[in-house]
């Protein structure tokens, strides 16, 4: 009876060690892996401003010495960007299985509408079918997907990770007078559609100070844009992010109420756009 107390406990203490071991280990990866995000994030600050700098120098039509030099900068910091990202896909994301399984459940469940990256923890949802064309109202059936993401996004695993909202579009220019009146620009449209996103989980109780969202215009494609862009380029991407915060578990853990998608613009006089151009 002796031994085999002594055994139990041996075995206890050896598995006791092994789970502080497996859960320093699993700090460790998730410290690297926050400092590589936020070095992600930081170069993605970066490459944004200089391709702001670059545009804004040839609207003034500013010397090539100087064009040149910032653009050199920007094809630098997106070398850094590409293998700051490389390492951070061989890390793999720190995102519970739970958590990862839901997700790649809803976008199973939603193929035309979001596709889930598992290597980087992050939705894509595909711009044509979250907007309507050329704007940034997200479409009802949409917006009733984004309401089941939030209740995922609820959940206690996904407490820990903040949420990164990015906006792109493909390289058309924005041409209809009512949304160049709107949006400017492709800047101005990427970070809008960004932003409509935001408002629909805003208002799926996700909380505010989790969120932040940007707009990369047609800077980050991912396919070759041809003469009518690309659909693939033109995206919203939501990133879950590892949270320096305290987590803030919402005080109402039963599922996130539809949110009612806010009221289409009025149209503008004038024909339509194109849905080939969107734009």
């Amino acid at each position: 009876m002796k031994s085999k107390l002594t055994v139990l406990l041996a075995m206890a203490m050896f598995v006791g060690m092994s789970g502080c071991v497996a859960q320093k280990e699993a700090d460790d990866i998730r410290a690297l892996y926050r400092k590589s995000q936020g070095q992600v994030l930081d170069l993605q600050a970066q490459l944004e401003e200089r391709d702001a700098q670059i545009a804004a120098l040839r609207a003034a039509g500013s010397s090539s010495e100087e064009l040149a030099r910032i653009t050199a900068e920007r094809d630098k910091l997106a070398a850094m960007l590409a293998e700051a990202e490389r390492q951070l896909r061989e890390l793999g994301t720190t995102l519970p299985p739970q958590l990862s399984d839901a997700l790649a459940e809803l976008a199973a469940a939603n193929p035309d509408l979001m596709t889930y990256d598992k290597a980087r923890g992050m939705i894509q949802l595909h711009s044509d079918l979250t907007f309507a064309l050329g704007s940034t109202t997200v479409r009802p059936e949409a917006a009733a997907t984004l309401n089941r993401l939030a209740g995922v996004l609820n959940s206690a695993d996904a407490q820990p990770f903040d949420i990164r909202l990015v906006g792109h579009t493909d390289n058309v220019p924005v041409t209809n007078p009512a949304n160049k009146q709107k949006y400017e620009d492709n800047w101005g449209l990427s970070a809008g559609r960004a932003i409509a996103v935001m408002r629909v989980l805003l208002r799926s109780n996700i909380a505010p100070q989790r969120m932040t969202v940007a707009g990369r215009g047609e800077f980050d494609p991912v396919a070759a844009n041809g003469p009518k862009g690309s659909q693939e380029n033109r995206r919203v991407e939501i990133f879950l992010v590892a949270s320096s915060r305290s987590p803030q578990v919402p005080a109402a853990a039963a599922p996130a109420p539809m949110a009612q998608p806010a009221p289409a613009p009025e149209t503008p006089a004038g024909p339509a756009p194109e849905p080939a151009m969107y734009k």
